[in-house]
């Protein structure tokens, strides 16, 4: 047998050692792109199908209380229903949640807002954010950051995108203690909201702008909008208090004891503004208060160059 020259010897443990690491790193690779998969077809694919989550809602019980039995009573009856992702990036174990309502348009803002979320983990806050986005033949940038419901994403679907939220939160983001839904026009200090939500008051709360005593069928705004709500709707003279769509945060429990009233209560549906029917009807039934809180996140109504020096000021306040 011909005897390998000490060069040809190193040569081939070289080639014997680089294929190790290949296949090691490919192996390893490859259960992580298989894990990642599965997490994004969890929600369809293993076993999670609608049967099984409405069989979970049927067994949820019912909390009573005051506002619980005030409620008409086609709205204390059950229906499970679910709207379900198309996909979704895996929640991580960080103690605040933030999911962000946005429109695929919209990539000036969800670019102001991942500059301020960069300089927010510098300064070593505990958080994750999510944009929320349904179906769309429009574009969007190509990041990891989004949550893809599965409905059409127009302005008369905002119910499902704030059901999609908390089934998100409630079925996946199971280490998180708060939770903070707000629009992408919303400026916010996640600090002083976390600060808040500590104090022992603030279980079995929401918190957001509050707005009191809303016509439910006689409101200047309805008549803008060409909504009319009947008595099967809402038999009330006037809404539940709520707070405004735009921000509303909340401990993580008490945004569980949401998603779950909200998955038995297909009725939700029939009410055309999403806050009312969320922060409003929805926590009544899950026994759930209201606090007004419009300082800690305030909506800019679209203006994204005071979005962006709001935001700043907030970055060189921590």
């Amino acid at each position: 047998m011909e005897k390998k020259s000490p060069i040809e010897k190193y040569l081939i443990i070289f080639l014997l050692m680089s294929f190790g690491v290949f296949l090691t790193t490919f192996i390893l690779s490859r259960n992580e792109c298989q894990q990642d998969h599965e997490f994004k077809e969890l929600y369809h694919q293993r076993g999670i199908t609608k049967e099984l989550i409405i069989a979970e809602a049927e067994e949820t019980k019912v909390k009573t209380c005051k506002t619980f039995d005030e409620l008409p009573g086609n709205w204390k009856t059950s229906e499970p229903w679910k709207v379900g992702f198309l996909e979704a990036p895996k929640c991580p174990e960080k103690e605040l949640i933030i999911i962000i309502n946005t429109a695929h348009k919209n990539t000036k803002n969800r670019a102001i807002l991942r500059r301020y979320f960069s300089e927010l983990e510098k300064r070593n806050i505990n958080f994750a954010y999510f944009f929320l986005l349904g179906k769309s033949e429009t574009a969007f940038e190509n990041e990891n950051d989004f949550i893809i419901g599965d409905f059409m994403d127009t302005y008369d679907n905002l119910i499902l995108k704030t059901k999609t939220s908390y089934e998100y939160f409630e079925r996946f983001c199971t280490a998180a203690k708060y939770y903070i839904l707000i629009d992408d026009d919303v400026t916010f200090n996640p600090a002083k909201i976390m600060k808040k939500l500590d104090e022992q008051d603030s279980q079995n709360v929401i918190f957001g702008k509050r707005w009191n005593q809303a016509k439910a069928h006689d409101h200047f705004w309805l008549r803008e909008k060409g909504i009319s709500i009947s008595q099967d709707q809402w038999e009330k003279q006037f809404w539940p208090d709520y707070i405004a769509g735009p921000c509303a945060f909340m401990t993580a429990e008490s945004a569980r004891e949401m998603a779950k009233t909200a998955a038995i209560t297909k009725k939700a549906l029939t009410i055309p503004i999403e806050d009312v029917a969320f922060n409003g009807i929805l926590r009544e039934k899950a026994c759930l208060g209201l606090v007004n809180e419009e300082n800690l996140c305030v909506h800019l109504k679209g203006d994204t160059s005071r979005l962006e020096k709001r935001l700043q000021e907030t970055v060189n306040y921590l």
